[in-house]
């Protein structure tokens, strides 16, 4: 393997944070990512309200998230939204930048487009934020941002290869 080779492959070592059935959240050099397999519940959103900024702690680097709604979600509960509310502001000087993928199409893509919308623009001062419909277009769009916030580079197709490996584990 060539030196290059074993870099990248480094690189693309992921610390797993949590695996469950709701939820799965995975850490990439200063890069979080979520999983939600399933209609995020309260107790999912707490831990991930608690997991994350904890990453963040001590003065470490400022991080961002790319958050994935499968298919497989619904619509969150008015305890969630709050817990989701709550999260975006206390995290907003640690999070440099948001992504979130929602995987589904329709009313309910529109709807939860515009709740995720609506909570990312309470922080839109402090990062960049958006919403994406695929993997994709967020691994295109993530790197220069995070990269002018946190000054780590991020490579559009490592990126995305990780993104694509994470979800490939949760068909």
């Amino acid at each position: 393997m060539s030196a290059r080779a074993h870099h990248l492959e480094s690189e693309r070592a992921k610390l797993v944070l949590r695996v469950g059935t709701e939820l799965s959240m995975y850490t990439w050099r200063n890069l979080d990512i979520v999983i939600w397999e399933a209609t995020p519940t309260l107790q999912g959103a707490r831990e991930m309200s608690r997991i994350l900024p904890e990453l963040t702690r001590g003065g470490r680097e400022s991080r961002s998230s790319v958050h994935v709604l499968t298919e497989r979600g619904g619509f969150p509960s008015d305890e969630v939204r709050a817990e989701w509310e709550a999260f975006v502001k206390n995290t907003q000087r640690s999070r440099a930048c948001i992504a979130v993928v929602l995987e589904m199409e329709g009313f309910r893509a529109s709807a939860i487009k515009a709740l995720a919308t609506g909570l990312l623009v309470l922080s839109a001062q402090h990062r960049q934020s958006r919403v994406f419909s695929t993997l994709h277009e967020a691994a295109r769009w993530l790197p220069a941002p995070h990269e002018e916030r946190t000054g780590t580079r991020l490579d559009p197709g490592d990126l995305l290869r990780v993104l694509q490996e994470l979800r490939a584990r949760h068909p």
